[in-house]
């Protein structure tokens, strides 16, 4: 701002500012002090100039600074709430507004733990004053929490002190949603175990047959002994020509029916190891 004449005519002091730039580009933000004075010499016009470049090149970081803080905590798609040591609320983002179904204006001041069930709240409280009482954040799994408006959820939460130069010591409690994935989980750990069930069943189901059918092969295999040692009992016997061939006929069926049995019956024993 310019110098305030009409102060300085009073006699009253006045400051004004300026941003002078030099002929190497660089530039100074000059910050002077103007005063009439009376003297014996007549009104003497008094001026102090301060050299504010280096503070005003820390404010202006400081505003970039909180900008760029300002524009990830409202672009977090992650919720986080900032709570004094009371559990009250001193900030939330929108991402947390829209976790617990509140506009921003109404959670601002509040008790956070009136945000959930009434069953949960004392817990809720405790949470908070334990971590005040040892100054120790952490991350933590799979936390179920049941909202006031009858919602529930599971999240990953991660807490973490805050400290601002005179000023109390803050809680930021960052909150993740996994109903999803435990819920992914839940579904793969069930289609797991009913895998596991099928599989079970299949391999008692292949060993009850593999022992009927080596049950079968025996069964078989005896009575048709008999009749190949009737048959070859009876070729040694005289016989007919066409009764001769009748029998070696017979004979040579149940071999071939023998090697068939031996064979399921060799199956029977491979399925089983």
């Amino acid at each position: 701002m310019d110098i305030d004449d009409e102060r300085v005519l009073r006699g009253e002091p006045s400051l004004a500012d300026r941003t002078l730039y030099w002929s190497n580009r660089e530039f100074s933000y000059m910050l002077s002090k103007w005063s009439m004075k009376d003297t014996p010499y007549g009104d003497v016009l008094i001026g102090c100039v301060y050299d504010m470049s280096s503070q005003s090149k820390i404010r202006a970081e400081l505003q970039k600074s909180e900008i760029r803080f300002r524009s990830i905590w409202e672009a977090s798609r992650e919720p986080m709430c900032l709570t004094d040591e009371r559990g009250i609320i001193l900030a939330v983002n929108p991402a947390f507004a829209r976790m617990v179904a509140q506009p921003i204006s109404v959670l601002d001041g509040s008790d956070v733990a009136m945000l959930f069930r009434p069953e949960q709240q004392a817990a809720i409280h405790g949470w908070i004053e334990g971590h005040f009482a040892t100054r120790e954040g952490g991350a933590f799994s799979e936390i179920e929490l049941n909202f006031a408006d009858g919602r529930s959820g599971t999240f990953d939460i991660s807490v973490t002190f805050i400290e601002i130069p005179g000023q109390p010591m803050q809680l930021l409690s960052l909150f993740r949603d996994v109903t999803e994935r435990q819920r992914i989980n839940r579904d793969l750990a069930e289609a797991v175990r009913v895998a596991r069930e099928m599989a079970s069943k299949a391999e008692m189901l292949s060993a009850a047959k593999s022992q009927f059918l080596a049950n079968m092969s025996h069964e078989i295999r005896t009575p048709l002994n008999g009749i190949m040692g009737m048959t070859g009992l009876t070729l040694q016997t005289k016989l007919e020509p066409d009764q001769r061939e009748y029998l070696e006929l017979v004979e040579s069926s149940a071999e071939s029916l023998l090697v068939l049995v031996n064979d399921v019956l060799d199956f029977s024993k491979v399925r089983r190891r």
